[in-house]
């Protein structure tokens, strides 16, 4: 199957990542979380089914600018596209997916998740799904330097309704706001202002290499000198975030496993028709993959830690 937005939305849509999926699959959380249950309305449960594909879909075709275990697996190659992307000369409109780049920091992502919702919008409206548009939003965490997409509006409907969708942690799974672990912290909410036709989830995953970036987009002269002083043998110097006001012009690495890692809570959905449905659930052989990762970059940064966001 070819690795397409569609088609990969359409693979987690069709195996879920519950534990009823007939993959083999396990939950991203340690057994140590609490178990805890969230009854949500019908239309809930259909965004939070396209939430949780969604982000999977971003997690699995995007690299993470930022991230420690994103980092080491693409031997650095992520945090420089990011740098890439996100000082061009060229206009890219933050659209890491027609420039070839697959990469991003949080807002980046939370970019493209929201050009998929529109998109996902657009498709059903053409076949008259029922609860066709999504209401997409946007929410940033000033104190936490953090943002990500929403369908739904805090502003206006209860936090158990709204679903928090965010790609960019290391191991994504879609939940209401509510159980987020975030509802209480600060935050600004503004509508999404993408508008996106339906041909931009049949995008497929073609990445150019990072110096063709570079000659194409004619970036700024400090990232070209990063370019040139950043290699493998001193990501050991590199910053991890532990405080983002302590970072004061360094980069920013982050190590964020789950967005709701806070609260310690493995939650399961469930509505009037269907459930419970827990969305941690990803393909074993994947959380294997990202398992030995996360251990691998632990011995690389012996001063990381895991961040409550």
């Amino acid at each position: 199957m070819t690795t397409s937005i569609r088609n990969t939305i359409k693979l987690y849509d069709q195996f879920g990542h519950s534990e009823a999926s007939p993959l083999a699959v396990a939950s991203s959380k340690p057994e140590h979380f609490i178990v805890c249950q969230s009854h949500v309305p019908e239309r809930t449960m259909e965004w939070l089914k396209i939430g949780n594909s969604v982000a999977k879909t971003i997690d699995k075709l995007c690299d993470k600018g930022n991230q420690v275990d994103s980092i080491y697996a693409t031997e650095r190659d992520s945090m420089l596209r990011t740098w890439l992307l996100n000082n061009a000369n060229t206009p890219l409109d933050g659209d890491m997916v027609r420039n070839h780049f697959w990469t991003g920091n949080c807002q980046d992502l939370r970019d493209l998740a929201e050009h998929i919702l529109a998109a996902i919008s657009d498709d059903r409206r053409a076949t008259g799904t029922h609860f066709a548009t999504l209401p997409v939003t946007r929410v940033s965490w000033p104190s936490m330097d953090h943002t990500s997409s929403l369908i739904g509006d805090p502003r206006m409907q209860p936090l158990n309704e709204v679903v928090l969708v965010d790609g960019w942690v290391m191991r994504p799974a879609a939940q209401t706001f509510e159980e987020s672990g975030l509802q209480h912290t600060p935050r600004d909410v503004s509508s999404s202002t993408v508008s996106e036709s339906r041909y931009y989830l049949d995008k497929s995953k073609e990445t150019l290499d990072t110096k063709t970036l570079f000659q194409m987009h004619k970036s700024k002269h400090f990232v070209e000198t990063r370019l040139k002083n950043l290699d493998k043998d001193n990501l050991k110097e590199l910053n991890i975030v532990k405080n983002p006001k302590e970072t004061a012009g360094k980069p920013l690495l982050w190590d964020a496993q789950w967005i709701d890692q806070q609260n310690h809570r493995r939650t399961y959905y469930s509505s009037d028709s269907q459930g419970p449905i827990n969305f941690d659930y990803m393909p074993r052989q994947q959380l294997e993959e990202k398992e030995a990762t996360s251990k691998a970059a632990e011995g690389l940064y012996p001063n990381a830690v895991r961040i409550h966001l």
